[in-house]
């Protein structure tokens, strides 16, 4: 759990939303399968705005950690994008149909 978000299942939630949103685009879109997507598009297609902006940083490198140590993400430090793993997919196919349909932009 992180010191910003102080309920660790409001963290699970906005982890798996994360992970979720990240599945949609990737199966709609051969642009986010191919490059990945930045962080913060998906942090504002989800709207969490009850979040002062200069704490953004610091929940997404702890949403984007919590995917990436399950292996469900990977995360170029270049480019600042995420990707995501075959894990991930599998993962988000049975546990994001409602989830990335209600996400959907």
């Amino acid at each position: 759990m992180s010191n910003i978000i102080d309920n660790p299942y409001v963290e699970a939630d906005m982890t798996k939303n994360f992970l979720c949103r990240l599945y949609n685009e990737d199966n709609n879109s051969i642009e986010v399968k191919t490059n990945g997507m930045n962080p913060f598009d998906i942090w504002h297609v989800l709207n969490y705005n009850a979040y002062d902006q200069l704490v953004v940083p610091v929940i997404l490198n702890q949403i984007i950690s919590n995917n990436v140590d399950k292996g469900f993400i990977t995360f170029n430090s270049e480019t600042r994008r995420v990707y995501l793993t075959e894990a991930g997919r599998r993962w988000s196919e049975l546990n994001c149909g409602a989830s990335a349909s209600r996400l959907s932009l």
